[in-house]
C-alpha cells in the first residue's frame, strides 16, 4: 500500500495524505539533504503517528443505558469521515489515550462513545483508518502480498504471554484444565493462524503447552486480535 500510494504522489496532496495516513513517524528528506542520523528518526513514538483530524470540544458522562459499558461521550470537531473500527488517539497536556471506534454518531460534531477521559482541547489523531485498511487488503489480495510475523507464545502457570521480537504482550487470558473437553496445541495454533482478513501470516511457536489444556474459541480469537492490533494501535 505504501509503494502504491508513493507511485501516485504526482496526483496531488490527496495521495500524500493517504500515504501519511497509512503509517508515518513524521517525514524527512532523509539522506538527500545530508541530515544527521538523529534527525531521521522519531524518538517520541515507536509506532504510527497517525493524522491529526480534529480536537475534543466536549465530554460528558454517558447516559445511554443501551450503551452502558461506555463511561463517556466525547464530542470531536473534525472535517474527516469517521469509520467504525478506526483507531483514535487523544493527546493533551500530560494525557494520552487511544481507542477503537465501535459506537459513534455524526451531527455538527462527531460523537464518540468511549472509556477515555480527554480534556476539552485535546488533539485527536487517527492512527488506523478502516477504509484505507480495506483498500490495503484489496491490493494485498490482488498481488498476493503477505507479511510473515514470528510469534512466540509462552504459557506460565496457564497464563498466556506473547512475545513479538523485544515486545512482551500480556493477554490476561489463561488456560484451564479441561474436564470434558481439551484443546490440542495444533487446534490452538490453527485458530490463531486464521488471518485471511488481515495482511499477516503468523508463524507461531508455543512453549509449555500441556495436552489437558482448554480455552474457549472466543478467548483464542482474542489472543489473535491482541497480536494483530499490536501493529495497528
Amino acid at each position: 500500500m505504501v509503494t502504491h500510494e508513493y507511485a501516485k504522489l504526482n496526483h496531488g496532496e490527496e495521495s500524500l495524505f493517504d500515504l501519511t495516513n497509512v503509517y508515518n513517524r513524521e517525514h524527512t528528506t532523509g539522506l538527500m539533504d545530508k541530515q544527521k542520523s538523529i534527525d531521521l528518526v522519531n524518538l517520541e513514538r515507536p509506532n504510527n503517528n497517525g493524522i491529526e483530524i480534529g480536537e475534543v470540544v466536549g465530554i460528558q458522562r454517558n447516559n445511554n443505558k443501551n450503551l452502558g459499558f461506555y463511561e463517556n461521550v466525547i464530542s470531536i470537531n473534525t472535517n474527516q469521515d469517521i469509520n467504525k473500527l478506526d483507531v483514535l488517539r487523544y493527546i493533551g497536556e500530560n494525557y494520552e489515550d487511544g481507542q477503537i471506534v465501535e459506537q459513534f454518531e455524526v451531527g455538527n460534531n462527531v460523537i464518540i462513545y468511549s472509556n477515555s477521559k480527554p480534556k476539552i482541547g485535546a488533539k485527536v489523531f487517527r492512527t488506523y483508518n478502516e477504509n484505507l485498511y480495506k483498500e490495503c487488503m484489496q491490493l494485498t489480495n490482488k498481488f498476493n502480498r503477505r507479511v510473515n510475523i514470528n510469534v512466540d507464545i509462552q504459557i506460565i502457570d496457564m497464563e498466556v504471554f506473547i512475545y513479538l521480537n523485544d515486545d512482551m504482550l500480556e493477554t490476561n487470558l489463561s488456560f484451564e484444565i479441561g474436564i470434558k473437553k481439551t484443546v490440542s496445541q495444533e487446534e490452538f495454533i490453527s485458530v490463531l493462524q486464521k488471518t485471511k482478513n488481515t495482511p499477516f501470516d503468523l508463524n507461531i511457536n508455543v512453549v509449555n503447552y500441556e495436552n489437558n489444556y482448554f480455552m474457549t474459541n472466543k478467548n483464542i480469537k482474542e489472543i489473535k486480535n491482541i497480536i494483530i492490533n499490536f501493529f495497528f494501535i
